[in-house]
């Protein structure tokens, strides 16, 4: 029988290909040797399959060899044909009941090129992917690791669950360093007893080529372990407690959100502000700071980047929006995580404290008692209610937790988890803490057979806006003053045009119009609500502030704290709406985008585009625009981006800057107040490219260019007769060819950019190449038309500046027709204002442009440049009527200007005629 060579190898007959080895052994829920005809089938060219038990094999085609234990040497075989892949990096192992996830992922946070695995998926924090398990199976663990090792991967931080070392999954992974937290009561359903659960942890320090151990030697087993491996590991202890430890906390402050500490290492003595809730955090920290000196890092840089470090989703996270209760979000599921995560929350809480959770079905049942009598003792309010009930009846858990509970008076029954958290957060006072426990990060909740989507923190998000729906917390919301009766509002409006039932009106300023002027036509609506800067003569509720504008962008704030989606930011010279529509319309592909429409990018439109924002939407996307210094860092820390980008820097509203390194330096500001995992996606080819790198040096960045070395790059860009870009993008280690549907080769760039933030949020290349090829272009940009007499009309009339110009003028050079260019002014350009005019012409004649029709003051300058055959005009009737002799078929007109020059009337003109 001849042997094919292997191309890959899984456990998993869905994916088998040919060329798999498919390994086939008996599992948790099913048993793979029933799979072994159909992975054959798929092109399986050999098999490996435990023999145990009665197994028969089945006659195959293929070659099929037994292997004893294979589950547990399922491990060895993948890491031989991976090629070992986790000897090329520094592996850190963290175990223990508690504090895995959120030391793993503190780790990550503070070396650079570090990926993890755990509970919340792996690879680099900016990058999960989803696992299966904690500590994924020995095939799938040594599939990652080759996977890091292509990456360039130097440090993985890793969870190992007790599940994974009872099992020997880790075999063939050599940890360095490994850390031990604690062990409390858990997963006893699993080992029987706690001596049993103990003995399933000791492996890890029994892993071949471990070094250093890292022991918290509070608690008893720690201690234990660190007695009983001092001779055989180079053991680093920590505590809160004992001063002989390694590291120690001298001295321990709370302050608001965190504490600061005096911390005693055997590498230095120091302070650490501590911007972590959670005594248990301290710990965490303490664990961090022993892995990061067994690295040989200096002792000031650990106090530095461990001054750093940002809470992890789902772990003691806390929301606290203005005027609401404080939510905390975490994963305490057992007894002690319950009694930790409660008692260091009454640390912080001044007022009533609220502990909602419920427990698992077909788990440790002994735990639920137990559970309820901590949160009735340490808690003033006690909402039960379903965790994940699999095929346990939600009802009866809870009253088993109730059973536990001392004080039942204090404690409610609200089996329906969501309803359980918007009652609580609707009930609380604005000082009161609310602990939402069990779930922590999780986004499924497990009824029967069905995983079904929950997440906690997004209801308890949208438990926020439905109170915020209320007059008296809006008021708070926007620091304003609420004149007559409470009530409730459904939609703000600022146009009383549109106003309908229960909306709130917002009474806006603008350059032409004073919205309290129509606060009586809002009421006459049945508007719930005026939002005004001064008492007014209406018979319904106002609410008084200093400033609507302000207060606009309050509320807009708010709603964009409650949601938790990826939330990208667009700004730069030119370029960002197009870009806007390039990434929309990849995104649309993967869920529902909100989007800024009519380049809603001011003070007003960026509120106004938050404001739409809902539970129902899956990705946000906003251009951030600016006139005046300070404008987009105001609009920013509004936005909140998880991920943002500079298109380019360029001349544009130039009056107010000092020259294009200030306008650079203001575009940068989108980077400010990025999310702490923030991306920040960088124009390579720009000449701030260094300067943009540099504002966003503590986040993640990817890069995109032409021209040099970057992430996403293009290649063999060409035109067609019309003008419309084919390149080659290269994308994450892939390439394929786009054919982009609009004119000009600097919508090169824009894709590149669209691209670059697809990839952040890890887009397929089909999705990434269908999007940009499907894109329709926008209105008023490079936009062809059939016009009068038949001649060509490109209608890009929305704005203009020297650059959008000149790539303008570049397309006309791809024309074998006449070509005719029509220019309003380009505003906004400060003293330069002129002989930026006067340069354009220059570059149209010397580009080939043939003629030359201007209106407006400043293109006089243009004319002048241009010489013979460039003609100015006083209005644009005149220059529509003078232009319209020299059309015919084989005549192509670019039509451009500022968007204050109303050039659309032009381009709209000479099409609406055949």
């Amino acid at each position: 029988m001849t042997v094919s060579p292997i191309s890959s190898i899984t456990n998993n007959s869905r994916e088998v290909v040919p060329g798999s080895l498919f390994l086939a052994y008996p599992g948790d829920a099913s048993d793979g040797r029933n799979y072994i005809l159909q992975a054959v089938e798929k092109g399986a060219c050999e098999i490996y399959y435990d023999p145990s038990g009665d197994f028969c094999l089945p006659d195959v085609s293929v070659p099929a060899k037994p292997v004893e234990n294979l589950r547990v040497k399922q491990s060895e075989i993948a890491a031989q044909f991976y090629g070992f892949p986790a000897r090329a990096m520094r592996v850190i192992g963290v175990t223990g009941t508690n504090g895995k996830t959120s030391i793993t992922q503190f780790i990550a946070q503070v070396i650079s090129d570090c990926t993890v695995i755990g509970t919340m998926g792996y690879g680099f924090l900016s990058h999960l992917k989803k696992t299966a398990n904690t500590t994924p199976d020995g095939l799938q663990l040594q599939k990652i690791f080759s996977e890091f090792k292509s990456q360039g991967v130097k440090t993985v931080a890793m969870e190992v669950s007790s599940h994974a070392l009872s099992q020997e999954r880790i075999n063939d992974i050599p940890f360095e360093t490994v850390v031990f937290t604690n062990l409390t009561q858990d997963h006893l359903d699993y080992h029987g007893t706690m001596e049993n659960y103990r003995d399933a942890k000791e492996k890890i320090f029994q892993t071949p080529q471990l070094k250093n151990a890292v022991i918290n030697i509070d608690d008893a087993t720690g201690q234990y372990f660190s007695n009983k491996y001092r001779d055989e590991l180079n053991i680093i202890t920590y505590s809160l407690s004992n001063s002989s430890a390694d590291i120690f906390v001298e001295e321990k402050t709370r302050c608001d959100y965190g504490f600061l500490l005096t911390i005693k290492t055997p590498w230095g003595r120091g302070s650490v502000t501590l911007s972590l809730l959670g005594e248990f955090n301290i710990d965490n920290a303490l664990a961090v700071i022993g892995v990061l000196g067994l690295q040989k890092i200096s002792f000031d840089e650990i106090i530095k980047t461990v001054s750093r470090l940002h809470p992890v989703s789902g772990r003691i996270e806390l929301l606290k929006l203005k005027a609401m209760p404080y939510v905390v979000i975490d994963y305490a599921h057992t007894p002690d995580a319950l009694e930790k995560i409660l008692k260091n929350a009454r640390l912080h809480c001044h007022a009533k404290l609220w502990c909602l959770f419920g427990c698992g079905g077909n788990r440790d049942k002994t735990k639920r008692p137990i559970m309820g009598e901590i949160a009735a003792r340490l808690a003033d309010r006690v909402i039960i209610t379903n965790d994940n009930p699999r095929f346990e009846s939600d009802d009866i858990i809870a009253r088993e937790i109730l059973n536990g509970a001392v004080g039942k008076n204090k404690c409610d029954i609200i089996l329906n988890r969501k309803k359980a958290i918007e009652s609580a957060v609707q009930i609380a006072d604005e000082h009161d803490w609310i602990v939402i426990a069990g779930k922590g990060h999780e986004t499924e909740q497990v009824i029967g057979d069905q995983a079904l989507p929950h997440n906690d923190k997004q209801c308890a998000q949208i438990a926020f806006r439905l109170r915020a729906n209320q007059l008296s917390q809006l008021a708070k919301i926007i620091d304003g003053k609420l004149m007559g009766d409470d009530g409730v509002y459904q939609h703000i409006s600022i146009d009383s045009r549109a106003i309908e039932n229960n909306n709130a009106f917002f009474a806006i300023h603008g350059e032409q119009f004073d919205g309290h002027d129509f606060v009586g036509m809002a009421a006459e609506k049945n508007a719930a609500v005026v939002i005004v800067n001064k008492k007014m003569n209406v018979p319904i509720a106002q609410i008084i502030v200093s400033d609507t504008r302000k207060a606009l962008a309050d509320i807009a704030a708010f709603y964009r704290e409650t949601v938790s989606i990826p939330v990208i930011a667009i700004t730069g010279s030119c370029g960002k709406t197009t870009t806007r529509a390039l990434l929309e319309n990849i995104l649309k592909q993967r869920g529902r985008v909100l989007a800024s429409q009519k380049s809603f990018n001011n003070d007003i439109g960026v509120p106004l585009t938050l404001l739409q924002l809902n539970d129902t939407h899956d990705f946000a996307v906003l251009e951030i625009g600016t006139n005046h210094p300070g404008e987009i860092q105001a609009l920013t820390q509004i936005v909140q981006p998880t991920i943002a980008t500079v298109t380019m820097a360029a001349a544009v509203h130039a009056e107010h800057f000092k020259n294009v390194k200030a306008i650079a330096l203001e575009k940068g500001a989108i980077f400010s107040h990025l999310s702490a995992r923030g991306i920040a996606v960088i124009n390579a080819d720009d000449m701030y490219a260094s300067l943009w790198k540099n504002l966003s040096a503590s986040h993640v960045v990817i890069t995109f260019a032409c021209d040099v070395k970057a992430d996403v790059t293009a290649s063999d860009i060409v035109l067609d007769s019309q003008g419309k870009p084919t390149f080659t993008l290269h994308y994450a280690n892939e390439h394929e060819t786009i054919h982009l549907p609009f004119l000009g080769a600097h919508n090169v760039m824009n894709a590149l950019a669209a691209a670059a933030m697809a990839s952040a949020l890890q887009t397929p290349l089909s999705l990434v190449k269908h999007g940009l090829e499907k894109t329709m272009a926008v209105e008023g940009r490079l936009i062809e038309k059939k016009g009068f007499a038949n001649a060509v009309i490109i209608d890009d009339s929305y704005n203009a500046n020297p650059a959008s110009m000149k790539a303008a003028i570049q397309l006309l050079t791809h024309r074998t027709t006449q070509t005719i260019a029509v220019f309003g002014d380009m505003l906004e350009l400060g003293d330069d204002a002129q002989a930026l005019h006067y340069e354009l012409g220059q570059f149209a004649k010397e580009a080939g442009v043939q003629q030359l029709f201007c209106f407006g003051k400043l293109t006089q300058h243009t004319v002048d440049a241009f010489g013979s055959n460039a003609y100015h005009f006083e209005t644009q009737e005149k220059l529509t009527a003078e232009l319209k002799k020299y059309l015919n078929e084989r005549v192509t007109v670019l039509i451009k200007g500022s968007h204050g020059m109303r050039m659309d009337k032009i381009a709209s003109e000479l099409c609406s005629i055949g």
